[in-house]
């Protein structure tokens, strides 16, 4: 099924610090070209809609065109949050897309493989998201002291790519823009508003780069470098 792809890449990087995260080389490619990238072989792709800061939407068309021309990509100014950015990226995919991939800009490292399982669910379900089972011990603090023991069973980590039909996921977004609704991501704002999201088992190597040690792990897998 043919889809676009819409990327939220208004954020500051403020985490790691300098040059926002997007922006930055990784092993000589901008994160956000390396990340729009990973679906440019995937069937079914059609396009791309990128929102970028409103101080650098320039910079970024121009950075886009460096690197595949006068290719299959839109450029709209993103709001002060994720939530809005993504909204109005979603306003500038074109109807004809059914199906429409929301995923971070400093996610790089998603598959061929996952993306294509996705996509194939969200065609027969309506939505799906990649996440991987919580590995590690989760306890509370408080106050800089351990408290209770969280059961990790059932718990997962949401990653992106999320897919949703175009129509729906749009409905959802004007739903929120009207009532207030603010929430972390998409999946939930689709669950609040139309139905389930089917869960498709992510990848931990489709990490997304938030602070120092991501970046690290980053340039170690670009350079081929293995990891334990």
């Amino acid at each position: 099924m043919p889809f676009h792809l819409v990327v939220p890449a208004a954020g500051s990087g403020s985490r790691l610090g300098g040059e926002p995260k997007q922006f930055r080389l990784l092993g000589g490619v901008p994160v956000l070209i390396r990340t729009i990238e990973a679906f440019l072989s995937v069937r079914g792709f059609e396009g791309v809609v990128i929102a970028a800061h409103a101080g650098q939407v320039g910079r970024t068309a121009e950075m886009l065109r460096s690197f595949f021309g006068d290719g299959s990509f839109e450029i709209v100014a993103g709001g002060d949050t994720r939530q809005e950015s993504v909204r109005r990226a979603l306003d500038a995919v074109p109807d004809a897309s059914e199906l429409v991939l929301i995923h971070d800009a400093v996610r790089p490292f998603v598959t061929n493989d996952l993306v294509e399982s996705i996509v194939d669910l969200a065609k027969r379900r309506g939505a799906a998201c990649p996440a991987v089972p919580v590995a590690d011990t989760l306890r509370r603090v408080l106050d800089n002291e351990f408290g209770e023991t969280i059961d990790r069973r059932n718990l997962w980590q949401v990653q992106t790519p999320q897919a949703f039909r175009l129509e729906a996921i749009r409905a959802s977004h004007e739903w929120a823009a009207r009532t207030g609704l603010i929430v972390t991501d998409d999946v939930e704002l689709y669950q609040r508003h139309v139905g389930p999201v089917v869960c498709v088992e992510g990848d931990r190597r489709n990490f997304k780069i938030t602070d120092a040690g991501d970046w690290e792990l980053a340039e170690i897998l670009v350079s081929g470098g293995k990891t334990t």
